[in-house]
């Protein structure tokens, strides 16, 4: 019984870090294309 908590909570943090690194990827290709984007309006 306490191995199956172990592995829930190692589940959890998985769940979270990949949740973390999706969000991030996300909002680092934003901010990229919102760059190009007011580059192409400076020019």
């Amino acid at each position: 019984m306490e191995d199956w908590i172990f592995v829930n909570i190692l589940m959890k943090r998985w769940f979270w870090v990949l949740t973390i690194a999706g969000v991030t990827g996300v909002c680092l290709s934003l901010s990229h294309w919102v760059a190009k984007r007011l580059e192409r309006h400076q020019n």
